[in-house]
């Protein structure tokens, strides 16, 4: 099973930019991206790029991910780090954390990049083992409610299809 069939097919599909970030320690790496079909693309992460866990979308749905013990220490270890990146903070990071935890999904609505917005699932195997985490970068006047639902809705179908579990 891999996830780069479902990272087109997501990318296809909303016509944005999508990312698969995978662990990397105390950190989210994104190892792949597909998309850029919108004339503006939110290109805000690079295949390539570490992130500390709860910046970006994908990386704070790998975080919202772990057990919430783990989940808090990375969160106190990095609230200095965080403010490096826009205007993010500790706050911030535990409201997606806990939005995640409610809908299995979460938005960074334009905290990092000024009007570039993103939503986050984290991915997992079938036997319920935390894989990775998959985004899609928009602008944020791309990313009313209703459309978060749509993208929210495509990237499970695409990752489930795909032998994976959100």
């Amino acid at each position: 099973m891999e996830l780069r069939p479902a990272l087109a097919e997501i990318a296809a599909a909303t016509g944005e930019t999508a990312f698969l970030s995978v662990p990397f320690g105390d950190e989210a790496l994104c190892i792949d991206a597909a998309g850029d079909t919108f004339a503006l693309c939110a290109n805000t992460l690079q295949v390539g790029a570490r992130r500390p866990l709860g910046v970006g979308a994908g990386s704070a749905a790998l975080l919202a991910a772990l057990p919430e013990d783990q989940c808090d220490r990375h969160i106190a270890a990095n609230a200095d780090v965080y403010s490096r990146y826009g205007e993010l903070n500790a706050a911030d990071v535990r409201r997606m954390v806990r939005h995640w935890r409610e809908h299995r999904w979460l938005i960074n609505a334009s905290i990092i990049i000024p009007e570039v917005g993103a939503i986050g699932v984290a991915v997992f195997d079938p036997s319920g083992q935390l894989r990775a985490a998959i985004s899609v970068a928009a602008l944020k006047s791309r990313m009313a409610p209703a459309r978060r639902k749509e993208i929210v809705s495509v990237m499970t179908r695409a990752i489930v299809r795909s032998g994976f579990t959100t």
